[in-house]
């Protein structure tokens, strides 16, 4: 990871590139292994008690999407003449269709009963049913990979731009700040203890995502313009 980290924003997006289609067509095709016991109508009704559970949900839900605000790095360091906003959505969308399919089967195959007392839904989805036929009949392994995969890119690219705004604000080495970071992170992976911890941790993360992802842009940019209008 550390060479990877050092090589910069290329090679990092190289991995993020090669990891990507691996983990779509392995769920993909796991979810495609489950359509034998998947009943929507478990799902039904659909809005039978109005907006207000969805809004309720929006702050335990974001967190899935937390890491958006990386965007508004990459933004920073890419050609200016290159139009990336294609991209962009294109990375929105796909996590956003992921999410969405796999809610749908995960509620038409448990039920909303029984996923609201599991602590792992989708895993418990993967270990509903079993595939004859072929070397393995439990998928949930291939499932874990691919999220081991993708722990691995969001860490890589968090601990980057971590490394790279501390080089900005602090006016030092790039490989300086890596080594500083290390013993932090290593503190904050110890903070949890058991799993009840980490659902905390999870909350506190819930509650940052809007400040980080629009509050604190916003003030940035309010803090720039005042400083440029003093300058003029």
């Amino acid at each position: 990871m550390f060479t990877l980290i050092i090589g910069g924003i290329k090679p990092i997006a190289k991995v993020c590139i090669l990891f990507l289609p691996i983990t779509i067509v392995v769920v993909l095709f796991i979810y495609s292994m489950s359509f034998k016991v998947v009943d929507l109508m478990n799902i039904k009704p659909i809005l039978g008690y109005g907006l207000q559970p969805i809004l309720k949900g929006f702050s335990a839900g974001q967190l899935s999407f937390f890491g958006i605000e990386l965007v508004l790095f990459l933004y920073g360091m890419t050609d200016k003449k290159l139009n990336i906003n294609k991209g962009v959505l294109l990375g929105c969308f796909i996590p956003v269709g992921m999410y969405v399919l796999t809610y749908i089967l995960v509620v038409s195959t448990l039920t909303i009963d029984e996923v609201t007392s599991v602590t792992w839904p989708t895993i418990s989805f993967i270990q509903s049913f079993e595939v004859q036929g072929i070397f393995v009949e439990r998928l949930e392994l291939f499932l874990l990979v691919t999220w081991i995969l993708q722990f691995f890119t969001t860490h890589m690219l968090y601990f980057y731009f971590a490394a790279k705004s501390m080089t900005h604000v602090f006016h030092n080495r790039f490989s300086t700040n890596l080594i500083i970071l290390v013993p932090l992170i290593f503190l904050l992976a110890n903070y949890a203890k058991d799993l009840g911890d980490v659902f905390i941790f999870s909350d506190l993360l819930g509650f940052a995502f809007p400040v980080v992802l629009i509050i604190l842009p916003f003030a940035t940019f309010f803090v720039y313009g005042l400083e440029r209008r003093m300058r003029t």
